[in-house]
């Protein structure tokens, strides 16, 4: 009698930390919950304490102590019984891509749709939790693990049956199938895979959020994307989701400021919305504030009316918790601010940033897209300045990835390949007509999508072009045409600049006709290699 009181004395007593790792969790109180949850693992098996193990990995993330909980998911990984490399190089990671393709090729996406949901407490749905769990961490300090994760919960999946975590695993995997393999039709599969088993399950998760910013892009012009993020928030927020619902709302914003949305309506919501996103989410509340910082600079917000925000301390502070993914937006920023202030040389500086980071920072998004354009045109300008082939070949190396993506979609892509092949063909040819051509395209390709402030960069650099070559009338009328664009944009900042630059009168430039003799001997216009320089 007195062993069978103290077997359920014991059983109560693991019972108790079980809830109190639970619930210390659940208050956001991670160290406590840790503590608790070890005080579980270190008296039963790891089959009877498999259920703690999320608690533990998630409360590492979210102290910051991602190497820690990448290190202890895949240690508990591994005694579960799934082959995972320790140590992950570029080939073991395709080795497993390929299998875990092999294994979805054999499935339709409707017969994955039709695989039967897991109870919630099969063991089975708690090791889907387990590879959930250090998801997050793996992401922001771009760990190889992270493909690797994903792939098991997508082999998982197939073999157990569908839990909530399989749309993330199957979502990431698309993204990979992007990255890695460049299998866009691939990543679409899995992008409808996880739609049906979201819409089937009534599913709720972070998965609809990596779809659109990793896989979308690559099919959906920004405003469609932002229509998807704004209505994600709406269901999130239905389901009492604020964390993944602010996420969504950031993102929606992003999309429109890369679509070519009126920057002066952006900025006016985004200034409101900050602080609900920090509120509810720290981390869409960083990118919401550089986000509105770069909106700040391109309208012309006087310093005084600014917002306050200190980069350099979230620099710091992405730095000390190895937050790679931060890191690269961070750098993006800082990219994208020069260039628009016309200082190349920082912005070749932030640009090198991120190719120190790591290569899995830099994951399909709109971001990389925009990266990989700005990079590429300040390569090229910094070539033309200070010469150096390794800049005219990595900056090459930026069209051609641009030109990949433009066969996948040349109506998202096109332009910005057009404008970068004519950039490079001008420093390599400058006397040939194919530069003139390509920025030409460039700018009926933009047009014909309403991409307005790229349309305004392609009138802006054909201007530099034919200012090179003497074409001092074709030059004006594209500078004209520049100042519209980014005025219409919102970018009265950038408007006024490349007129001041030039030493032209926004009342004479805007009644230039060209077809008239307005221009006058007495027009001086300053000469250099490049466009932004003159």
């Amino acid at each position: 009698m007195r062993v069978i009181f103290g077997q359920k004395k014991k059983k109560l007593c693991f019972a108790l930390h079980k809830g109190a790792a639970f619930a210390a969790y659940a208050l956001g109180e991670a160290e406590n919950a840790i503590q608790y949850a070890e005080r579980v693992i270190e008296n039963l098996s790891l089959k009877d304490s498999i259920l703690v193990w999320p608690v533990i990995l998630r409360s590492l993330s979210m102290l910051t102590k991602h190497e820690e909980c990448i290190s202890k998911g895949i240690d508990v990984l591994c005694r579960l019984g799934f082959h995972l490399p320790l140590s992950p190089t570029k080939e073991s990671i395709m080795d497993v891509m390929t299998k875990t393709d092999s294994m979805v090729s054999k499935f339709s996406v409707d017969q994955i749709g039709k695989l039967s949901q897991m109870d919630d407490n099969d063991s089975a749905h708690k090791i889907m939790e387990i590879m959930d769990a250090f998801y997050v961490s793996c992401a922001l300090v771009g760990s190889p693990f992270l493909p690797l994760a994903a792939c098991s919960s997508v082999k998982y999946t197939l073999e157990k049956g569908v839990s909530q975590e399989s749309t993330t695993g199957f979502a990431t995997f698309g993204q990979f199938k992007i990255y890695l393999q460049g299998d866009y039709s691939g990543a679409k599969k899995c992008a409808d895979i996880t739609r049906v088993l979201t819409e089937k399950h009534k599913l709720k998760n972070i998965s609809h959020v990596i779809m659109y910013i990793f896989i979308d892009p690559w099919s959906d012009p920004p405003h469609e994307l932002s229509r998807k993020y704004l209505k994600y928030h709406d269901d999130m927020m239905k389901m009492g989701e604020s964390n993944y619902a602010m996420i969504a709302l950031g993102n929606a914003w992003r999309c429109l400021i890369y679509g070519g949305e009126n920057l002066s309506l952006i900025n006016q919501s985004l200034r409101g919305l900050t602080k609900i996103f920090t509120k509810h989410s720290k981390y869409a509340g960083e990118i919401a504030a550089l986000d509105t910082i770069l909106v700040e600079e391109l309208i012309g917000v006087p310093s005084s009316s600014r917002s306050h925000f200190d980069t350099n301390v979230l620099q710091a502070e992405a730095e000390s918790a190895k937050n790679t993914r931060l890191l690269f937006r961070i750098h993006f920023f800082n990219l994208m601010i020069s260039y628009w202030r016309g200082d190349f040389a920082d912005a070749e500086e932030s640009s090198n940033a991120v190719l120190m980071i790591g290569p899995f920072c830099k994951l399909p998004s709109i971001h990389l897209v925009y990266y990989t354009l700005f990079s590429g045109l300040v390569l090229f300008q910094r070539y033309s300045e200070e010469g150096g082939d390794k800049r005219l070949q990595d900056g090459k190396e930026m069209m051609n990835q641009m030109g990949t993506w433009a066969k996948n979609s040349m109506a998202i892509f096109g332009n910005k390949w057009l404008l970068l092949t004519a950039e490079y063909t001008a420093l390599v040819d400058g006397q040939c007509e194919e530069a003139e051509d390509c920025y030409k395209k460039s700018i009926e390709a933009a047009r014909g999508h309403g991409i307005i402030h790229e349309l305004g960069l392609a009138y802006e650099l054909l201007g530099g072009y034919y200012t090179i070559h003497g074409r001092e009338m074709e030059s004006l009328l594209c500078i004209k045409n520049a100042h519209e664009c980014y005025t219409q944009w919102g970018a009265t900042s950038i408007a006024k600049k490349i007129l001041d630059d030039r030493g032209l009168d926004p009342i004479w430039i805007s009644n230039l006709d060209i077809d008239s003799s307005i221009f006058s001997k007495e027009l001086q216009l300053k000469t250099s290699k490049h466009p932004r320089e003159w």
